[in-house]
């Protein structure tokens, strides 16, 4: 907890050194690292291996089981995959830390974040934010270096440098609110599960912009995620999906709506990917907002792209893609005013088109 009116500090270190050997041990299954300088690693560390050459399947985030000296330590590799140079190997050990906000009693909440809690990651480290205790209605807004709301006090958390975010809510409806995230960041929110009672919506996800990767994952209940909306749900026209960021997301049980707001510009190409797990029988919907200008509509199989023009009716290179996967089983597409075209090879799902205003073109086949 953090006490009103105050700011708490953390500062986390990481460690940066070349690897210069990598040896399996079939019994044990652990994997022993050599390294060039002192590593400064300790026992049950993270620790991000990357770039080895002649290993592969070593690279990527690993908990450190053992500390053998200053320049070797070993991780667990359960499925190895076979043999192992131990001289010459190329690669780099990046130290990390994990960082776990959510008090125990009462259990897993952030409520007792009431002063300014400022997090200074390594660049390396996982920043975890468990709120799975709350059982009340709650919002939360995150930026690219904040995360407010959620019964915190006024400033909540403020961080930086973290490679992975993951934030769990709890089981009440709660409204979320994804103003930005940070540059080359996985974030995961979790919005936790709720009975699906009825047509009564449980949790509201609205995602203005991501700068990296990024997962939601719904769970329970008949909830509702909009893309390229500001936080009172209305519809931006704005790309906020980075080209190089994937946005993925999962339903999961309940009925579920998205809806997908486009931009008709933009920079390169962005991907948004969306399916339901859930064999529970339940409607799951997707819908996808067109714009006021002149939108050109390309439909394939599990994918709605929606290509770029200039004005003068050229294509611009960029384009909107949303895959969806045939367990969204109602998909609608609304072009919005102007004259748009709708050019259609195949479908994964039943979909409904509504042109709207101006003289749209419908093409079936190419």
């Amino acid at each position: 907890s953090t006490s009103p009116t105050t700011t708490t500090t953390l500062n986390t270190l990481s460690a940066t050194s070349s690897v210069t050997g990598v040896v399996y041990d079939l019994g044990s299954r652990l994997a022993t690292i050599t390294t060039a300088t002192a590593h400064n690693l300790t026992s049950g560390q993270l620790v991000g291996i990357r770039n080895v050459l002649g290993a592969v399947g070593v690279n990527g985030d690993f908990i450190v089981n053992s500390v053998v000296s200053n320049t070797s330590f070993m991780i667990a590799l359960f499925n190895p995959p076979g043999a192992f140079t131990s001289i010459g190997v190329l690669g780099t050990v990046e130290g990390g830390s994990v960082i776990n906000v959510g008090s125990a009693t009462p259990r897993d909440k952030v409520d007792e974040i009431r002063g300014t809690l400022n997090l200074v990651g390594s660049g390396t480290d996982t920043l975890n934010v468990d709120d799975t205790g709350s059982t009340v209605h709650k919002d939360g807004t995150l930026t690219a270096n904040t995360l407010t709301g959620l019964a915190m006090g006024d400033e909540g958390i403020q961080y930086s440098g973290v490679r992975k975010l993951n934030i769990s809510l709890g089981t009440g409806r709660d409204h979320f609110y994804i103003d930005s995230t940070p540059d080359g960041t996985t974030t995961v929110l979790n919005t936790g599960d709720e009975p699906a009672v009825g047509n009564q919506i449980t949790d509201i996800v609205n995602i203005n912009s991501i700068a990296g990767s990024t997962t939601i994952n719904a769970g329970k209940g008949n909830d509702v995620i909009r893309v390229n909306y500001d936080i009172d749900g209305n519809q931006t026209f704005r790309n906020g999906i980075d080209p190089t960021a994937p946005l993925t997301l999962h339903g999961n049980a309940g009925s579920d709506l998205y809806e997908i707001g486009l931009a008709g510009s933009g920079e390169g190409v962005s991907n948004i990917y969306v399916d339901d797990v859930s064999n529970d029988g339940r409607p799951n919907r997707l819908k996808i907002y067109g714009t006021q200008r002149e939108d050109l509509f390309l439909f394939r199989r599990k994918l709605v792209a929606a290509l770029g023009v200039n004005d003068d009716g050229t294509q611009t290179g960029t384009a909107e893609k949303i895959y969806y996967e045939p367990s969204i089983n109602d998909v609608a597409v609304y072009g919005g005013d102007a004259d748009d075209t709708f050019v259609l090879d195949d479908t994964s799902s039943p979909i409904t088109i509504y042109g709207d205003a101006g003289n749209d073109l419908f093409q079936v086949g190419q």
